[in-house]
């Protein structure tokens, strides 16, 4: 799974994939890819998964300024804390 968020920022590559299996809760293994709104914008332009997941994902949680301006509306929101 593909994990775009701003609350990334300065939180360490490893640490990010923590933070998201823990709070993972459904019974399948979860392999999360965790990446800044920059650094998506970045790797998604590249030959690689995440360029992939960019061309041909599926949007489960819309980014924050789509849900600002009305676009989407997600079923339910989680916030990420900043530690382990």
């Amino acid at each position: 799974m593909l994990i775009v968020a701003r609350r990334f920022h300065g939180v360490p590559w490893v640490q990010r994939a923590a933070l998201a299996i823990r709070l993972w809760d459904l019974p399948v293994d979860l392999e999360p890819i965790c990446l800044t709104p920059e650094e998506f914008r970045q790797r998604s332009k590249e030959i690689s998964i995440v360029g992939v997941a960019a061309r041909e994902g599926i949007v489960v949680f819309p980014y924050e300024s789509e849900l600002e301006s009305g676009k989407r509306n997600p079923v339910s929101r989680h916030e990420l804390p900043l530690s382990v």
